[in-house]
């Protein structure tokens, strides 16, 4: 199936890029794309099938550098590219990975709007929508974050007179194919603001229970080694039969900046929750290689082989582990020396098989 919106973003694309190619593809002289810099080779057959799902651009920081031609890519371990989506959507993407909508697998990528190549997914109520969050529900809906930008009083939370402004964190369940917006939930109408996490009723909008806050307010006791900070891509991952015991993962970022952290580096997590006990235990607990720490973005996938893929958000990287948390593979996202710290909002591992839309591109030399 050839996406709506190749030809139109793909000419704007093209011609912004092919001045910077590097020639690596001689069938393909406008490609550029990011070498992986692989200090952990795939790790024989342990690691679990599929490709590598990323969308690296340059990093925030005075003074780095990134790929010439930021975007979605699929990458194999041994850093050979599959897919480049330059010519497909233009620069700066995030959450990109195949996504199953209506029963068939699309590639799906947020660029201002989350555009799933077939079609967008736009937020309703007049909402800006934002990259943080895009996850297809039942193949048919998907839930999408919404900041709010309200004008409050901040003196509460240790503001000044002249701090009036946040950003409330909202949600939205979205049908997909109609955009009509199912459900609709903002964080000020229930919590104030604070690092944690809350379980929601998707029907009432009510809070369950919090874990965790830097203002108190937990449902859970958690051990003085397992407080987490400003963390990423919280996902539900089970409950007990009897409904006692919930697991969750997600990515421990553990620093907002160099002088705002609890640790100098960050750590992927599998946390359950007893709710007879009321105490948060650590399942899984693997800390960046290198003492890397992200202090923005990152992720947290499980894969169905019981390893886990991590993408170190603006540390730029990623790493599959074992259970038992061996490196298995580790890779950073740019091997040239100026484009370190390359970052990628999120990056997963998946199966993915298609039919390209494009003839084979194909070049032939004469020897002389």
């Amino acid at each position: 199936m050839k996406p709506k919106y190749a030809y139109a973003l793909g000419a704007l694309s093209a011609l912004a890029n092919v001045a910077s190619a590097d020639l690596r593809f001689r069938s393909r002289p406008e490609l550029a794309i990011p070498r992986l810099n692989i200090t952990t080779p795939a790790y024989g057959h342990a690691t679990e099938k599929g490709l590598i799902f990323i969308t690296p651009y340059e990093g925030f920081a005075e003074g780095h550098q990134g790929p010439t031609q930021p975007g979605a890519y699929i990458i194999r371990d041994d850093g050979e590219l599959v897919w480049s989506g330059t010519g497909f959507h233009a620069g700066w993407g995030a959450n990109f990975r195949p996504e199953t909508w209506d029963g068939k697998q699309y590639l799906r990528v947020f660029q201002g709007t989350l555009m799933c190549f077939m079609d967008v997914v736009r937020a309703g109520s007049h909402r800006s929508v934002s990259a943080h969050e895009f996850r297809v529900v039942d193949g048919k809906t998907a839930l999408i974050e919404t900041p709010i930008p309200r004008i409050i009083s901040l003196k509460p939370w240790g503001g000044s007179n002249d701090q009036r402004w946040i950003v409330s964190g909202g949600f939205q369940e979205v049908n997909i194919e109609t955009g009509d917006v199912l459900f609709e939930w903002e964080s000020l109408d229930h919590v104030d603001p604070r690092s944690a996490f809350f379980k929601i009723n998707g029907t009432s909008g009510e809070v369950i229970w919090q874990l965790g806050g830097y203002r108190g307010g937990s449902d859970f006791e958690i051990a003085e080694t397992e407080v987490f900070a400003f963390e990423h891509h919280a996902r539900f991952r089970g409950r007990s039969l009897d409904g006692s015991l919930e697991t969750i993962s997600f990515f421990d970022n553990g620093a907002h900046s160099a002088s705002v952290q609890i640790r100098p580096y960050s750590r992927a997590r599998v946390v359950q929750l007893n709710h007879t006990s009321g105490v948060a235990t650590s399942l899984r607990t693997y800390d960046a290689p290198d003492g890397l720490s992200a202090r923005t973005q990152a992720s947290v996938q499980l894969l169905p082989n019981g390893n886990m893929f991590v993408d170190w958000g603006e540390a730029g990287a990623v790493t599959e582990f074992s259970h038992g948390g061996q490196v298995l593979f580790h890779a950073y996202l740019d091997s040239a020396p100026v484009s370190r710290f390359v970052q990628s909002y999120r990056g997963f591992r998946a199966n993915w098989t298609a039919i390209p839309a494009e003839e084979p591109a194909i070049a032939t030399f004469v020897s002389p």
